[in-house]
């Protein structure tokens, strides 16, 4: 029994769980430090609270579409972990366009693009995690 679980071990990427921890950091801080300074942030642009609502929850019509796609495209993958990198690419990207004077429709647009790659991380996340934990 011992053998098994040396054999599994072997395998095992370097620092993996750091590596787990540490995603997981940077993914809850981004939206730690998104959630409650937004909305300032859009009303510091001048929207207006009807606009401000539905940048706000717009994208969660997105997320529960979006989400379940992006997880069976991992799924399918060779290595998750791409597709966990692409997406975070893909987040850091569209979310510099909220540097761009944009009004609301700019501000919504890029919201709604924002929405898949940065929601789907976290599920991404949870599956690369739990298929270490199975195998090391």
């Amino acid at each position: 029994m011992t053998a098994a679980v040396a054999d599994s071990s072997q395998g095992k990427p370097s620092r993996f769980e750091l590596r787990i921890a540490l995603t997981y950091f940077a993914i809850f801080m981004s939206s730690g430090l998104h959630l409650p300074y937004f909305p300032l942030w859009l009303e510091y642009r001048s929207l207006t609270p009807t606009e401000i609502s539905i940048v706000l929850s717009m994208p969660l019509f997105v997320r529960v579409i979006a989400a379940p796609l992006v997880s069976m495209l991992a799924d399918r993958s060779s290595d998750r972990a791409h597709i966990l990198t692409l997406c975070t690419i893909l987040a850091v990207i569209v979310a510099a366009f909220y540097f761009v004077p944009f009004g609301f429709a700019g501000i919504l647009a890029v919201s709604l693009l924002l929405s898949p790659p940065w929601t789907s991380q976290v599920p991404v996340a949870d599956t690369i995690a739990l298929s270490g934990v199975r195998r090391y």
